[in-house]
């Protein structure tokens, strides 16, 4: 008996020791994971910012993507692409698994004359497939001088295909497209939790009527814990004090004076 316990003994707690130094590890590799950025994709054109008299390609876009949306960006813009080729392009970049896709287009399709619906009909094609996915696409137009007509017409497609219309900034500040970019990022990030003690009011108590109280069937009663507010006083000031003659007593008012001398008649 004291044999077979101690070879118990020798087979059990080295299981019990690889199973307690193997839970750090997984809980390491479990928080590592959660800490790993976003993959974001671009797809479309790439975009251009007008300088004075011309239009040139913004070749920073995926550094400052990858900067202001603390994420892993996988750059597939091609410089004036038609949305008909980012539609056929789409279902590559699912390959990278992308957390969110931006796709940048209308300077191409503008240049060229291409119909308005032929363009809307292309990106909502690209946008639902991603959207098949449950993957936020953001539509933004892939340049600062596009016409208002264009602008209009990507977001129509932006409306018909569940995607996210973002406008560029305004070029007064010199930064249109990392100001899309910080209003993407605010879109991407998580809604914040609210303290639950903040919000729940306390629990009300269900308590029975005791039974001295109680006239016929049973009664319950709801008591609510009473709200402690402090108290205001404000202090009012009495009433003016009228003007007092000591002279004037109650009754009828007496002449004071020298009385007339009565009439004497003849």
């Amino acid at each position: 008996m004291r044999t077979d316990r101690f070879l118990m003994g020798k087979t059990v707690l080295p299981l019990l020791l690889a199973v307690v130094m193997a839970v750090p590890v997984f809980v390491r590799a479990s928080q590592e994971g959660s800490t790993s950025p976003i993959t974001i994709v671009l797809l479309g054109e790439k975009p251009r910012v007008r300088e004075g008299a011309r239009v040139s390609v913004l070749t920073q876009i995926a550094q400052q993507t990858s900067s202001i949306l603390n994420a892993r960006v996988v750059d597939m813009t091609v410089d004036k692409e038609s949305a008909q080729a980012t539609a056929n392009r789409a279902a590559e970049a699912l390959a990278a698994k992308p957390s969110a896709v931006i796709i940048f287009s209308g300077f191409a399709d503008e240049a060229a004359g291409i119909a308005d619906e032929s363009v809307r009909k292309d990106l909502v094609a690209a946008a639902r497939t991603f959207g098949k996915h449950d993957i936020p696409v953001f539509l933004v137009p892939s340049s600062t001088a596009l016409g208002a007509a264009v602008s209009a017409n990507l977001r129509l497609a932006a409306e018909e295909s569940a995607a996210t219309y973002v406008e560029p900034g305004t070029e007064i500040g010199g930064k249109p497209y990392e100001e899309a970019l910080a209003e993407i990022a605010k879109k991407l990030a998580p809604a914040p939790t609210v303290a639950e003690s903040s919000v729940l009011a306390p629990p009300v108590k269900l308590a029975s009527e005791p039974p001295s109280a109680q006239t016929s069937g049973s009664v319950q009663v709801v008591k609510g814990t009473a709200v402690q507010t402090p108290a205001t006083i404000y202090m009012v000031p009495p009433p003016a004090l009228k003007s007092f003659d000591p002279r004037e007593t109650p009754g009828p008012k007496r002449r004071i004076g020298r009385p007339k001398k009565p009439a004497i008649e003849n």
